[in-house]
Order: structure tokens, then C-alpha cells, then sequence
């Protein structure tokens, strides 16, 4: 092919070929257009034209443009025939965009530059396309592009396909777990059971990886198949441990402690195989590694059956004991104390869960951790992860022995607010400097993630880079002190004020982890100088309030927003109207944040003037969920003052019950709307009947369990605070239920229609025929799955039997 001696000729001497170049495109652009004729005279005229693209400039441009789209093509042939020629091709375009930024001699060369190496960072940010393309996408639109890719990496036999598709499995299912878990559960599952028996180890690894996603984003769905994944993990498991430690082993673990505490006590009939599998193992390896995986899974194991475990809590501490036991050795490689110490730090986490869930059951686990924790101060470790753990430690003991660590305390809180103040292992330059290390990627060592990096892009400095381990130190620092004052509040007393001060220095903290902790731990400060009517609270609380208003319309991290609205629910329920100090101003500045969130308008919501897809992406969505978490304890702490606000905000939660909004959005408008009725108490629903008791009605008859229990238990509550305006609804209400009690299959759902029936009863039993309602009402009693509706149901019937005729009717 003649082509082929033209690309070395381009290869070799193109800046020489200028007053040729226009000729050459020109034949380069008939060969691609009849590229199926001759794919290897495109693969060469392809390499011809990428060599002569550093030397091609204005005048060439009108012949260049029609040559992209003709290479693409080239691509998509090729991929059929060559796929690393196609590869090759591929390389083209990132030749054409760096030319494009580097040749501009219209910018300054610091502009060119840093153009260029973010680029390079956006290109080493690739894989993350299918994961953000999960998180703020509506599924539907995105699963209709993904599934034709699914079905033809499982009709084929190429094993990096099927690799490929479980790592995107894993990928999508953070941003779109509900869409799966309601259409493609069952098929997925399957996929990933397959990929763990693979041939290629790679493909395993891709499906424990997969597991872990699922087991973290689609439970507690994912837990019905419990009896496939458990026999096939341990298979996988024992099959690994014949063989040296790997990152295999360290994927397979992963997977299995993110199902096992997803399971919770599902996890009970596996329990015997599991500890004796994690207990063997642990007795056996000298693998420093492997025992980190396997302390680790013990706490899985402890977190999901809790006191369950107690029959092999003393074997499990003998364990400990001797992971622990070379704390203070010397005699070590480097290599072999930096393993040491993730051992070390997992043995103390892993102490830090057993003293929560069995430390009651065992009063000398708590003194003994205690005493652990205090040496390993007074060690002054340079470990910034073995003082994270210690003040793990520390916390969870304080919440079984509470005031009794009043003669620890100084001690204990003076080293977390060293880690506070600390700026250790912080680097930060401030203008002028070019330097990006900050864009590079962060090594995950702990195996919790497939190829996958984290990155926090934060404002206000050039360069931000730190070691994760001290950001976790000074995070995990914030939070313990906020748990030492909730649970110890009388000896945590004397440190308040001090403590709040360093804690609130960082709720502007760059890293959003940090930010996230110290705003949490600030509002647990004002709740415990709240429960102690200390002097402080009013100072405390004057600092925090308007920061976390803020927080919620202008960080830029969704997860920072939801912790500061979690914070704020926390401290309307612990401190009522006294959170408000400026009373009916400081109502209006939340509610003025609330509703951005509500009206997709925070900053972390921010698409950069995109038009809005009306099915938002689920990630979007679960911000708006902790947003609507807040209006039930308003409505419960002020009462009749927050009716305006609901109202206000009441045509968002409407929205969310139309039949094009997912099942989730529908369950938490009715949910939302009920629980908040609820608060209000009589009268809160006078003015809204009309509006949502034909919505709730509908909802009676929809698919999802969860939409029918919320609207049923809200056509329950409206019609007990409606008042005079509730009786014209009466009838088409009690035959609403009467229709759903006798197609209902869910328990949970059939123990709400009797809670509504009762609550209809007891505020207008005149307009419930009795003798009809009565017999089909105690033919369903007990009520069996939702306890919550015991006093309503149950008082509901001592007033009926208060009356002599109902006895008489019922033959008691």
C-alpha cells in the first residue's frame, strides 16, 4: 500500500513536506472516505495525517475539519478487524486537541501550559466517566445507552469484555441503585455470581469489586440472595487463602464485609462458617495482610450480628491481643512496619466496634481498651492512623461507661485537639506557583476501590495536598469530641468551650471530610451545653447557626450539606424552639436555605445553567430527601408557627407524586408530607385536604409497597387533624382502604390501613359504619410488622369497648 510508505515519509521529514501539505490531505481524505474498500491504506493514511498535525496551521484548516469525522469512522471499521490498530487511531484526537491549545500563540505560554497538563489530568480521569455519568443522569436516559454494551459483553467471549462490564456495574450503581434495584436486580446479581467463578482471575477481581458496590448502594434488596453470594464468597475465599496474599484476597474481603454488614442479623445463618473460616485463618497466616483483611471482617462480622457474636468474643480477643502485641517492637523492616501499623490501626477499629455492640456483655473489655488507648498516648505515636484509632476507641468506651470518663478526660481531649490544630501533612501554596500535584491521583491502599482515585477540588488555594492519613486524624479528631460530649456531657463540661473554639476553626477546612465532621461535632457542642443549661450555649449556638444556613446554600459538597441539615434536624430535636434564638428571623434564614435545596438552587446542586432533566439523577435526589427529613421535627418543635412554611414549600412535595417520578421520590413526598401532618397535630391539614387526599388515594393502588404504606398512613393522618373539613372525605377514604385491605399482600402496608381505620374511628367514629368496618378490622388483627401504629390501633379499641353497644355488636 502506497499510503504506507507516504505516513513514514510524514513520520520521518513532514515539517519539510509544507509546500505538499494541502496535496496530502487531499489524497489522505479520499483514502478514509473509501476505508471499507482498504482498511489498512486508512490505518496508514491515519498516521499520516496524526505526523503532520504539530506542523498544519490556519491555511490547512478548511481541508483538516471534514478529516476528523472520516477518522472516526476509520476507528469504528477498525475495531472490527484490528482493535489495536484502532487504538493507535485513537490517538489522533488527543493530538489534534493538544495541538489546537499548544499552537495558540494567542494565549501566554502560562496559559498554554497549564491548558495542557489539565488535560493530561482529565485524561487520567477517564474511568470516572461512567460513574459520574450514573450520578447526575436520570437512569432511564443512560440505561437505554448502556444495555445494548451489556448484552453484547455477556453474548461474548472476550474476558477483558466481561471484566469491563462488571467494573461498570459497579460504577453505575451508586448514582442509579434504585432503577436497578427495581429493573435489572436479579440480572445483575447473576452477572456478578458468574464473574466470581471466572477462569480469569481479572474478571473475579472485577466481580468482588462489583459485590462490595452493590453490597454498599443496593441493599437491603441485594440481601434476598444472600443464599447464592454467601457459598459462592466462601468458595472464592478458600480458594484464595491456598495461595499467597494478593490484591484478589484484598477485593474478595472488601466484597465480603460490605454484604456481611448489609445482611445485619440475615447474616445469623452463615455466622458458624463465617467465624470459623475468619478465626482459622486468623490462627494460621503469618501474612501480615492477611490478617489486616481478616481482623477487619471480624468487625463486619460484629457490626452486623452484634451480641450474636458473643460466643466467640474471647477468641477473637486473644487475636487481638497478639496483633497487637508488637505495638511496641523495633526490630522491624520499613516494609514490615508499615504493615504493622495498618494492622495495628485495624486491630484497635475492630476493638473500637466490639466494645459497642458487646462491651455491656462484657464489663472488662471497655476498662481494658481504655487503659490501651492511654498507653498509646502516652507512646506520643508519630502514626497519625494509630491516633485516629485510639480516639475511636476512646469514643465508643464513652458511650457504655459515660461520666466515667471524667479522670481520662483532660488528657484524652487535649491530644484530639492537637490533631485538630495540627497542620500536619498539609501543603498549601498560594499563587504563582505551577505546580498540579494537587490534580494527581490518590493512591487507595486499602483496596476498597478497583483502579479508582479520590480527588477533592477545593477553592481559595492553588495547591492543596495532603496524606489522607492526617485529614482522617483531624476529621475522625472533630467527631470523637463531639461524641465525648454527648455521652459524657458533665465530664466533657470543663473542655466545652475550648473545644467548640479549635472545632469550629475548621468548619471552612479545605478538605470536605473535615468540614463535614467539625460542623456535626459543633451542633452535638451546642445540644450538650443545651442539656446542661450551661452560660456557653447561647454563644455556641449564635456561632454555629448562621454557619450552617450557610453551608446548606453554599457548599459545594453534597455530602457536607446533608450532614449540616442532619445537624440542624438533630438540634431542632434536642433543643425545640430555643434553637432559634432570633425567634421568627432566624426561622426565615434556614427556611430560606431549605428551600434552594427544594428548588435545586444550593450551590451543590449547581448544573451550570444545563436544562433540568424532570426525572432528576438519584444523587440529586437523596439531597432533597434529607432536606424534607428536617420538616417533621419543625412541624413537631413549633407546631401551628410552621403551618405558613409547609405551605410554602408544599407544591415540591406534591410534585414528587406524579407517576413519572420514580418510586422512591413518591414514597418520600407522601412520607413527608404524612409525617409532617402528623407533627402538626389538629387542624395542620385543614387547608391541604383537597389538594392531597385524591393524590394519596391514587397512590393506594400503586406498585411499590413503600408508596402504598406512606399514602395510606397519610390518608390516616389527614383525616384525624382535618377537623370539620376531614368529613366530606370519609367515604371515599373508607373505600379506598376497603379496596386495598383486600388485595394487599404486604404486612407492613395492611398494619397501616388498620392504623388509618383507627385514627378515622377515633375523630369521627359517626362517620364509620361499624358493624360493617369492626369484624374485618379485628379479623386482621394482631398487628404484626409496624409497631409504631400499636398505641393508635389498640387505643383506638379500649375507647370502642368503653362503649356497650359496640360490646354488645362485637358479642364480647
Amino acid at each position: 500500500c502506497g499510503m504506507h510508505l507516504l505516513s513514514i515519509a510524514c513520520e520521518s521529514a513532514g515539517e519539510y513536506l509544507s509546500e505538499e501539505y494541502n496535496a496530502i490531505l487531499t489524497l489522505i481524505s479520499n483514502t478514509v472516505a473509501s476505508a471499507a474498500q482498504n482498511p489498512d491504506c486508512a490505518y496508514y493514511s491515519v498516521q499520516a495525517f496524526n505526523s503532520l498535525i504539530p506542523f498544519l496551521g490556519d491555511e490547512q484548516a478548511s481541508l483538516v475539519r471534514p478529516l476528523v469525522p472520516k477518522c472516526v469512522q476509520v476507528v469504528k471499521l477498525l475495531l472490527e478487524h484490528d482493535e489495536s490498530r484502532a487504538a493507535e487511531v485513537i490517538e489522533i484526537f488527543e493530538s489534534l486537541i493538544e495541538t489546537e491549545i499548544a499552537n495558540n500563540s494567542d494565549l501566554e505560554d502560562d496559559t498554554r501550559v497549564r491548558s495542557l497538563v489539565l488535560l493530561q489530568w482529565i485524561i487520567k480521569l477517564k474511568k470516572k466517566v461512567i460513574d459520574d455519568l450514573a450520578l447526575h443522569l436520570p437512569p432511564e436516559k443512560l440505561f437505554s445507552k448502556i444495555m445494548p454494551f451489556v448484552q453484547s459483553c455477556i453474548a461474548g467471549n472476550e474476558a477483558h469484555h466481561r471484566r469491563g462490564l462488571l467494573l461498570t456495574l459497579a460504577c453505575l450503581c451508586e448514582g442509579t441503585s434504585e432503577f436497578i434495584r427495581t429493573n435489572h436486580l436479579h440480572s445483575f446479581v447473576e452477572l456478578v455470581c458468574r464473574g466470581a467463578v471466572d477462569e480469569h482471575p481479572k474478571v473475579r477481581n472485577a466481580a468482588m469489586f462489583a459485590l462490595g458496590q452493590f453490597s454498599e448502594y443496593l441493599t437491603p434488596d441485594l440481601n434476598q440472595f444472600a443464599s447464592e453470594v454467601m457459598p459462592i464468597m466462601f468458595g472464592v475465599l478458600q480458594q484464595l487463602h491456598q495461595g499467597p496474599s494478593s490484591s484478589s484476597m484484598t477485593k474478595a474481603y472488601y466484597a465480603l464485609e460490605n454484604f456481611v454488614e448489609s445482611l445485619e442479623m440475615g447474616i445469623l445463618p452463615y455466622l458458624d462458617q463465617l467465624m470459623g473460616h475468619l478465626l482459622s485463618h486468623l490462627k494460621t497466616t503469618t501474612d501480615i495482610h492477611t490478617k489486616e483483611l481478616l481482623v477487619s471482617a471480624i468487625g463486619a462480622a460484629a457490626n452486623a450480628s452484634e451480641d450474636k457474636l458473643l460466643p466467640y468474643l474471647d477468641e477473637i480477643l486473644k487475636h487481638l491481643q497478639q496483633c497487637l502485641s508488637t505495638l511496641d517492637k523495633n526490630n522491624t523492616t520499613d516494609e514490615d512496619e508499615g504493615e504493622l501499623s495498618v494492622l495495628h490501626t485495624q486491630a484497635l477499629d475492630t476493638l473500637g466496634v466490639l466494645v459497642r455492640t458487646l462491651g455491656k456483655m462484657n464489663p472488662q473489655l471497655p476498662s481494658d481498651c481504655m487503659n490501651l488507648g492511654m498507653s498509646l498516648l502516652s507512646s506520643e505515636t508519630n502514626d497519625p492512623d494509630l491516633r485516629r484509632a485510639a480516639f475511636g476507641l476512646f469514643a465508643a468506651v464513652a458511650s457504655l461507661v459515660k461520666e466515667d470518663m471524667a479522670p481520662f478526660m483532660p488528657v484524652i481531649v487535649k491530644n484530639m485537639l492537637n490533631s485538630v490544630q495540627s497542620s500536619e501533612g498539609i501543603i498549601v501554596s498560594f499563587g504563582g506557583v505551577h505546580n498540579f500535584s494537587f490534580l494527581d491521583e490518590a493512591d487507595l491502599t486499602n483496596g476498597n476501590h478497583e483502579e479508582e482515585a479520590e480527588d477533592d477540588d477545593d477553592e481559595g488555594v492553588n495547591g492543596f495536598s495532603v496524606e489522607n492519613s492526617y485529614m482522617d486524624e483531624k476529621s475522625d479528631a472533630c467527631e470523637s469530641l463531639g461524641e465525648l460530649a454527648k455521652h459524657s456531657p458533665k465530664s466533657f463540661e470543663p473542655h466545652l468551650g475550648e473545644t467548640f473554639e479549635e472545632v469550629f476553626k475548621q468548619v471552612e477546612f479545605p478538605h470536605s471530610d473535615v468540614r463535614k465532621a467539625a460542623i456535626a461535632s459543633c451542633g452535638q457542642f451546642v445540644e450538650t451545653a443545651y442539656s446542661l443549661k450551661s452560660g456557653l450555649y447561647g454563644n455556641l449556638l449564635g456561632q454555629i447557626f448562621p454557619v450552617i444556613c450557610t453551608t446548606i446554600s453554599k457548599d459545594s459538597e453534597r455530602l457536607v450539606v446533608m450532614s449540616a441539615i442532619m445537624t440542624m434536624k438533630e438540634m431542632i430535636e434536642k433543643c425545640g424552639v430555643d434553637t432559634f434564638a432570633n425567634q421568627e428571623q432566624d426561622l426565615q434564614v434556614l427556611m430560606r436555605s431549605l428551600n434552594e435545596v427544594l428548588l435545586q438552587k444550593a450551590a451543590c446542586q449547581d448544573d451550570d445553567g444545563e436544562e433540568e432533566d424532570e426525572q432528576q439523577a438519584e444523587y440529586d435526589e437523596m439531597l432533597i430527601e434529607y432536606c424534607g427529613e428536617i420538616f417533621p421535627a419543625l412541624a413537631e418543635k413549633l407546631q401551628a408557627s410552621f403551618l405558613p412554611y409547609f405551605m410554602a414549600c408544599l407544591p415540591t412535595f406534591i410534585g414528587k407524586l406524579k407517576p413519572i417520578c420514580s418510586s422512591s421520590e413518591r414514597s418520600f413526598g407522601a412520607g413527608t408530607i404524612a409525617e409532617t401532618i402528623d407533627k402538626l397535630g389538629p387542624g395542620g391539614s385543614t387547608e391541604i385536604l383537597q389538594h392531597v387526599v385524591p393524590r394519596f388515594i391514587q397512590l393506594t393502588r400503586d406498585n411499590e409497597a413503600e408508596v402504598r404504606n406512606n399514602s395510606i398512613y397519610g390518608l390516616g393522618v389527614l383525616l384525624q387533624n382535618g377537623g370539620p373539613a376531614a368529613t366530606q372525605h370519609y367515604p371515599l377514604v373508607l373505600g379506598s382502604l376497603s379496596q386495598a385491605l383486600v388485595k394487599e399482600k404486604s404486612r407492613r402496608v395492611l398494619d397501616n390501613i388498620l392504623g388509618a381505620v383507627a385514627r378515622m374511628i377515633t375523630s369521627n367514629k359517626e362517620l364509620v359504619p361499624l358493624p360493617q368496618v369492626l369484624p374485618v378490622f379485628l379479623d386482621h388483627l394482631p398487628l404484626q410488622e409496624d409497631h409504631d401504629e400499636d398505641p393508635i390501633v389498640y387505643g383506638c379499641l379500649a375507647t370502642l369497648m368503653q362503649n356497650s353497644e359496640v360490646r354488645d355488636d362485637l358479642k364480647v
